[in-house]
C-alpha cells in the first residue's frame, strides 16, 4: 500500500509537469501567431501607406497637367477653332477623368489603411493582454 502511494505521488509530479508544458507552449504558439499577425499587418498597412502616397504624388501631377493644359490652350484661327476645341475638351476631359480616377482610388486605400490601423490596434492589444496574462 505504501508502494502505490509513493508510486502515486512519483507520476502527479510527471502529469502535472507535463501538462504545464503543454500550456506553456500552447501559450508561445499564440503569441507566435499573435506577433506573425501583427507584423504582416503592418507590412500590408505599410504598403497601403506607399501606394496612397504615389497616388497622392500621381493626382498632383495630373492636376498640374490639367491646369497646363486649361492655361495654355491656343487661340485656333475660326476654321480651325472647332477642331481644336474638340482636341482640348477631350484632353481636359481625359485628364479629368484620370484625376478621379485617382480620387477614387486614393480614398479607397485610405479606407483599407485605416481599416489596417484599426485591426493593428486589436492585434495589439490582444497582444499585450497575453503578454500580461503570462508576466
Amino acid at each position: 500500500m505504501k508502494e502505490e502511494k509513493q508510486k502515486s505521488q512519483l507520476e502527479f509530479p510527471l502529469l502535472a509537469s507535463d501538462q504545464l508544458t503543454s500550456v506553456a507552449s500552447n501559450d508561445q504558439t499564440e503569441l507566435k501567431t499573435m506577433v506573425d499577425a501583427i507584423a504582416s499587418a503592418s507590412q500590408r498597412e505599410a504598403k497601403a501607406q506607399e501606394i496612397a502616397v504615389a497616388l497622392s504624388k500621381e493626382n498632383d501631377e495630373l492636376r498640374m497637367k490639367l491646369k497646363i493644359l486649361a492655361n495654355n490652350k491656343p487661340k485656333p484661327c475660326a476654321p480651325e477653332e472647332e477642331k481644336s476645341d474638340s482636341q482640348s475638351s477631350h484632353l481636359t476631359g481625359f485628364a479629368e477623368e484620370k484625376v478621379l480616377q485617382s480620387k477614387q482610388e486614393l480614398e479607397d486605400l485610405e479606407h483599407q489603411l485605416a481599416e489596417m490601423h484599426e485591426e493593428n490596434e486589436k492585434l495589439l492589444g490582444l497582444y499585450e493582454k497575453s503578454h500580461a496574462r503570462k508576466g
